[in-house]
């Protein structure tokens, strides 16, 4: 029998999944273009009708058997990863996103801290390994912690180089993917490599299934977002 979940780790998790969806929100309410609040109000009412569907799907044990239905697990993912590719490829979407201001996109990384607390939380009541927490070899709290720097100091005032913003959100990226594949490999699956004794069932249950199907695809986006303009400001 696990030990029980600790009672900050809920509330800090759905207040944190929160704040994401309404960071993304008043960044592209922030565009300066007529339909801005518009496509900040659809994108919001978009991310809470799929959020919804993904607590509905693993309250109703839809991921429970993962182990057995592993092709289950990319339609926690999927979806909002093709929908990010479609975005980005299309001539009107790109041009849209290039304008979120550089600011707004970096400073909401800051939510990757409270993040990392609940993962920690997650292994402390047995629904996730070690590996997966900033004890074992998650090392994604760094983006966190240096996100109000690199936001206020080097974009907001103005002192980090366009190329060292560059390398910032490419190294994140990089923490990033580390801890999505070291969750990957510790589910409990027919590929699972991690957490053999403890593996990551907390993505399979509500609410914490908001961290595949919701948080990470947003930390991407704005990763994505924020290259795309320094890159433009290059070419311009």
């Amino acid at each position: 029998m696990p030990p029980a979940l600790p009672s900050y780790v809920q509330p800090l998790f759905v207040g944190t999944a929160m704040l994401f969806m309404g960071s993304l929100y008043y960044a592209l309410s922030l565009v300066q273009r007529p339909s801005a609040k518009r496509v900040a109000i659809v994108a919001l009412l978009a991310l809470t009708a799929w959020s919804v569907l993904q607590l509905l799907l693993s309250s109703a044990g839809f991921y429970s058997g993962i182990s057995e239905h592993p092709e289950r697990l990319p339609l926690m993912v999927a979806p909002m990863i093709v929908t990010i590719v479609l975005l980005f490829s299309l001539p009107k979407s790109r041009a849209f996103i290039r304008e979120i201001p550089l600011f707004e996109s970096t400073l909401p990384h800051i939510l990757r801290v409270p993040v990392e607390i609940a993962i920690h939380g997650f292994y402390l009541g047995g629904i996730a390994p070690e590996i997966m927490t900033y004890n074992g070899q998650n090392f994604d709290i760094v983006s966190g912690i240096t996100a109000p720097i690199v936001a206020w100091w080097g974009v907001k005032m103005g002192n980090m180089d366009r190329i060292y913003l560059i390398i910032w959100h490419f190294l994140c990226l990089a923490l990033l993917g580390n801890i999505v594949v070291t969750a990957i490999l510790s589910t409990p699956t027919p590929f699972q490599q991690f957490g053999l004794e403890q593996p990551n069932v907390a993505i399979f249950m509500s609410p914490f299934v908001l961290l595949p199907s919701l948080i990470v695809p947003i930390v991407l986006f704005l990763h994505l977002a924020a290259l795309l303009r320094l890159f433009s400001e290059k070419g311009a």
